[in-house]
């Protein structure tokens, strides 16, 4: 297994909705940052959240990966 093998099982993960994989991914590629914990999950709550995760390009312009 080389690092192309597990950036493609990380992306996979994240886009299969493993949290901890998206997180990662959005820290280490995207810039992203925790400044204050949050909630997705509410058990009362019937709706279907869903995370997109984004890539900015050079030209301003977005990629998106869902």
């Amino acid at each position: 297994m080389d690092i192309a093998d597990v950036a493609t099982s990380l992306y996979e993960q994240a886009k299969n909705g493993n949290i901890q994989a998206a997180k990662f991914y959005l820290k280490t590629q995207a810039g992203w940052r925790e400044d204050a914990p949050v909630e997705l999950y509410q058990p009362d709550d019937d709706r279907t959240w869903k995370i997109q995760i984004m890539q900015a390009k050079e030209d301003g312009t977005s990629k998106s990966y869902s």
